[in-house]
């Protein structure tokens, strides 16, 4: 038995999909038709309806969902997008990524403002000398 390969959409063909009555969304990549569990979604259909016909993958992740939401989530599974519009890092890269947080613009707004900071008081210490 072959494996079945998945069916390949563009964005365009999924923003044809933004509403209640035709809800797909994207999520890393995948295409998943959740029209039919926008009343059983725990965040209620609102939270659905947000993302009809968009890419969902930031929210999706923030909110933290459980391995056993990403399980039930497969069953709404219609296909992923194309190649050439991938772009998104799938969750499991970010897990498991050994990076650390971007540091670096904190650190520059940081120095700036102790950079400002020391130049401000000079200033105010010469003209009161």
């Amino acid at each position: 038995m072959t494996e079945q390969k998945p069916r390949k959409f563009t964005r365009a063909e999924v923003e044809g999909h933004c509403n209640s009555t035709s809800l797909w969304i994207i999520i890393e990549n995948n295409i998943y038709d959740v029209t039919k569990f926008q009343e059983e979604h725990p965040g209620g259909d609102e939270a659905l309806l947000e993302f009809a016909g968009k890419d969902g993958s930031d929210a999706f992740i923030e909110v933290g969902h459980s391995s056993e939401a990403r399980e039930l989530l497969k069953q709404f599974l219609v296909g992923e997008l194309v190649d050439s519009e991938k772009s998104y890092v799938k969750y499991s890269d970010k897990r498991t990524s050994r990076r650390g947080p971007n540091l670096f613009v904190p650190i520059a707004i940081s120095s700036v403002v102790i950079i400002g900071a020391f130049i401000a008081y000079r200033i105010y210490r010469s003209a009161n000398n």
